[in-house]
This record gives C-alpha cells, sequence and structure tokens, in this order.
C-alpha cells in the first residue's frame, strides 16, 4: 500500500531541485497548466436513477491547502496509474486523456521514475528492518 499522503508530505518539503526539477520540462508543462486539473478522474454519479461511471475534471491541488507542484506532479502520475489499472467502466466516447494518451503515460513515467530516484536515495520508502 502506498501512503500517498506521507509521499505528498515528503515531496512538499523537498527543495525545488529535489524532485520537482529532477522531471522533465516537458512533464511540467504537461501537468502543470494554468487550470491544474487533469487528467480526470472517473466518478460514479447518478443518472436518471442509474449509477455510472464519468470522467470529471478535478484540481490536482489539495482543498483546503496552497498550491504545490510537487503534490500536483505527484497527483496526475497518481491518476494516470489510476485510470489504466482501474478505468474501463465509462462509456466508450469518453476518455480520461482526452486524445493525448501518450504523452500522459509519459509524463506520468517521468514523475514515477523521480518518485523512484528519491526511494533509492533513502528520501522516504519503507521503514528498513533489522
Amino acid at each position: 500500500m502506498v501512503n500517498w499522503r506521507e509521499v505528498n508530505a515528503t515531496v512538499a518539503a523537498l527543495r525545488r531541485g529535489e524532485f520537482i526539477d529532477q522531471v522533465s520540462n516537458e512533464t511540467r508543462r504537461k501537468i502543470l497548466t494554468p487550470t491544474r486539473d487533469r487528467p480526470k478522474i472517473q466518478e460514479m454519479i447518478l443518472a436518471h436513477g442509474l449509477r455510472k461511471a464519468e470522467f470529471r475534471l478535478r484540481p490536482l491541488d489539495i482543498p483546503g491547502q496552497p498550491p504545490s507542484d510537487a503534490i500536483a506532479l505527484v497527483e496526475a502520475a497518481r491518476r494516470v496509474r489510476n485510470n489504466l489499472f482501474h478505468g474501463g467502466k465509462e462509456d466508450s466516447g469518453e476518455q480520461p486523456f482526452d486524445g493525448d494518451d501518450e504523452e500522459w503515460a509519459a509524463a506520468a513515467l517521468d514523475v514515477a521514475m523521480a518518485l523512484l530516484r528519491l526511494v533509492d536515495h533513502g528520501a522516504f520508502g519503507p521503514p528498513d528492518h533489522p
């Protein structure tokens, strides 16, 4: 299990050069756009008395907290992962990535690689066992 709150707290506490600057300019541009609300999140809604899965835009930033580029990068990568592994319940005409799937997958991989480098350098991860 990933403790996403711990991941967010850790990356938010790092200096920009330790995480944010470790992802490409292209990834930062893709994720940290002015609206900061993509990729979409799949949600269950009630439509005409029936439950339906629908992709919706939601802010990457945590409600009630100041915007954090580090947390937005992690949240976007997490959404791509969730959409790839848990998606497929939507209407076939509805897409989470709006035609740029490969770009979102590449951006999520870029963020994941930066997170793995942090784990490799002991910034966070599972506790050591004697």
